[in-house]
C-alpha cells in the first residue's frame, strides 16, 4: 500500500535533515520550496515501494505531473526528464489526488 501522507512517506526512506543550515531562499518562494522538498520525499517513497525509477535514456512513457501555463497538467506523458514522473497513468493520478495540496503549493517550481 502506498503512503497517503508526508509523515508516512517520511518513514523508511533515506533523507537528510540539516537543522543548522545557513541557506537563503527568497521569502516569496519559501512555502513552494518546502512543498517541493516534501513532494520529492513522497515521490521517492512511492518509487521505492513500486520498485521503479525512471530511465530517461529509454523510450518508455513516463507519466508526469507538470506545470503548463501556470496550471497543473497531469494528462501529458513525456520522454524527457520531469520531477514528478510515474510508471503509469493510474499511479500518477493517484499521487496527484493524494498530494494535490503540496503540488499546488510547489506549482511555480515544477
Amino acid at each position: 500500500m502506498l503512503p497517503k501522507t508526508f509523515g508516512e512517506c517520511n518513514k523508511g526512506i533515506g533523507m537528510s535533515y540539516f537543522p543548522s543550515i545557513n541557506w537563503y531562499v527568497p521569502n516569496d518562494n519559501e512555502a513552494a520550496i518546502k512543498a517541493l522538498c516534501q513532494l520529492l520525499i513522497c515521490r521517492n517513497a512511492w518509487w521505492k515501494l513500486l520498485g521503479w525509477k525512471p530511465n530517461w535514456n529509454d523510450n518508455t512513457k513516463k507519466y508526469c505531473i507538470v506545470r503548463f501555463c501556470n496550471a497543473i497538467d497531469k494528462k501529458k506523458f513525456v520522454y524527457e526528464c520531469r520531477i514528478l514522473a510515474f510508471p503509469t497513468e493510474e499511479v500518477r493520478d493517484q499521487f496527484y489526488e493524494t498530494f494535490r495540496d503540496l503540488i499546488e503549493e510547489a506549482k511555480e517550481l515544477l
